[in-house]
């Protein structure tokens, strides 16, 4: 009997410490009631020690840094930075590769000659790279144009191709510049597609584990693929053009009217388009005395820059010519269009061979500065007044169009000669301020004779690094009476590349020769028949 009230004791004092530990249950003393023989009652109380009770405390894990005011000069470093970051997102001009910044892969770096040149010579030099400063997107196309010079008949090329950072894992494909067997210098361009992502230029040897004898690179550009994709035609309104064994495209037969292709880029307001054009008219009909170019977005038919014509020249000639769209205000724009020569009219026989498009360089006109005689005067409507026979030179700053040596560049410019005594104005490019001219020849713009707006476009090739146009009268010590500057407009020079032709197609009426060999045949064995039955009657 003991025992069982002891169990039951302790089976108590299991339960109230059981309670004491529930957060849930107030902490009062248990009562438990044993019954150890009939008619005895036994009272026991068990009281469980309670519980501490848990304080918690929240202790912040971070203090937050307040944002420091920045100086002026931190605030101008800060934005300098971020601008650097979205010049390098975007890959929207030439670049001239800088080859003070060239590094090694493999083997020796190539000898900088006078800062312009590398020289790679004696098998030392296999693989170096320059940094691009811009990230080539996957899936973009640049063209990388190299000024170079083969000294040695035992290279038999050197290879180009993208890759990030200094490792040596190409991004686009393998390209190589062959040999031409001789010791000229001479400039190619090459066409690289982004398969991943790059920023950087690699430069090698002719193949693995070879190293260059003696070859000198002279210049490098890259800059995004000009060339529109032909192929890449979609309709607009009529029949698609049909794409000729050359890659042209044939307009014909009174069905084609409207086409687009995608551009490289989006284009915003204010943006000028350098579209370079191949093609030939193959008709003299009314509708064909032109075909039209303007900016589209998303296939709308609906223009986002001007309208601008190309002509016939009514001599079934190929031709080869630039245009300048600007896109309009308000406007974006990623497709160019190209269409008959007017609203509801479709082209007859036209080939379209080839199509560039550059992103020309509008220099700011209110950056202007005089170079000789008194300031001109900005307008307010942008453009430039040189009046008054006081001013003979005046110079305007570029920002993103290459001109460092060898560079050829082509500058359109809309003039207003107001008075007949300037009977051209001159130009040349210079490095910064200095008047020194970056050209063999300076340019002359001639007045056309009228006092209307007249764009006049004329190129140069630079013979040193320049960066600014200078402007002034026709020769040296000749100031300007009357002349307004409305714009000027730089783009690289476009290269016009050898377009193969249609081959002769077989005359379909007029050749008779398969007739007269049948006739001669024909003739011939009846003679046959002739002379030996002849005998046979002998």
């Amino acid at each position: 009997m003991k025992k069982k009230i002891a169990l039951l004791l302790c089976a108590a004092m299991v339960l109230a410490l059981a309670a004491g530990c529930t957060n849930d249950e107030p902490e009062t003393p248990a009562t438990v009631t044993a019954t150890p023989t009939p008619g005895q009652k036994k009272t026991v109380t068990a009281t469980p020690t309670p519980s501490p009770k848990k304080e918690w405390k929240l202790e912040p894990t971070w203090t937050p840094t307040p944002t420091p005011t920045l100086t002026p000069e931190q605030q101008a470093a800060k934005e300098a930075e971020e601008a650097a970051k979205l010049a390098a997102s975007q890959f929207n001009k030439m670049i001239n590769l800088n080859f003070s910044e060239a590094v090694s892969v493999a083997g020796d770096l190539p000898a900088l000659v006078n800062d312009t040149e590398l020289s790679m010579t004696d098998q030392k030099t296999q693989k170096f790279c320059i940094p691009l400063g811009v990230i080539v997107k996957a899936g973009k196309s640049a063209a990388v144009t190299v000024t170079l010079q083969f000294n040695s008949a035992d290279d038999e090329a050197i290879r180009l191709y993208g890759i990030q950072g200094t490792g040596d894992s190409a991004k686009t494909d393998v390209i190589k510049i062959m040999n031409p067997k001789n010791t000229d210098t001479f400039t190619t361009t090459v066409y690289m597609t982004a398969k991943e992502d790059f920023d950087t230029l690699l430069v090698a040897s002719s193949g693995w584990g070879k190293y260059v004898n003696n070859v000198t690179v002279k210049k490098i550009t890259v800059a995004p693929n000009p060339k529109v994709d032909l192929a890449a035609v979609a309709k607009i309104s009529g029949d698609l053009p049909t794409v000729s064994d050359t890659g042209a495209l044939i307009c014909k037969g009174g069905v084609t009217q409207k086409f687009a292709f995608p551009l490289s880029n989006t284009y915003k307001a204010g943006d000028v388009l350098a579209v370079t054009v191949t093609a030939k008219f193959n008709s003299t009909y009314e509708e064909d005395e032109s075909f039209r170019f303007y900016a589209i977005q998303d296939g709308s038919d609906s223009a986002k820059s001007d309208v601008v014509k190309v002509y016939n020249p009514k001599d079934k000639s190929t031709i080869t010519e630039t245009i300048l769209l600007t896109i309009n205000k308000d406007a974006e724009a990623n497709q160019l269009l190209v269409a008959s020569s007017g609203w509801g009219k479709y082209m007859n026989d036209i080939e379209i061979k080839s199509i560039s498009v550059q992103q020309a360089e509008v220099l700011d006109l209110s950056k202007v500065f005089t170079v000789g005689g008194d300031a001109v005067t900005v307008l307010e409507d942008g453009s430039i007044s040189a009046k008054g026979g006081v001013t003979s030179k005046f110079a305007i700053p570029s920002e993103r169009t290459d001109m460092s040596k060898g560079s050829d560049v082509t500058a359109a410019i809309t003039f207003q000669f107001n008075t007949a005594d300037d009977t051209s104005v001159r130009l040349y490019p210079i490095l910064d301020s200095t008047d020194s001219s970056c050209v063999a020849t300076p340019l002359q713009f001639e007045n056309p004779g009228t006092t209307d707006a007249t764009v006049i476009t004329k190129n140069f090739v630079t013979s040193k690094d320049a960066n600014t146009i200078l402007l002034g009268g026709k020769s040296w010590g000749v100031n300007l009476n009357d002349v307004v500057i409305k714009r000027v407009v730089l783009y690289q020079t476009p290269v016009v590349e050898k377009v193969a032709e249609e081959p002769a197609q077989t005359p379909k009426t007029g050749d008779n020769s398969m007739m007269i060999m049948i006739t001669l045949l024909g003739i011939a064995a009846v003679s046959g028949v002739v002379f030996f039955k002849k005998r046979e009657e002998a």
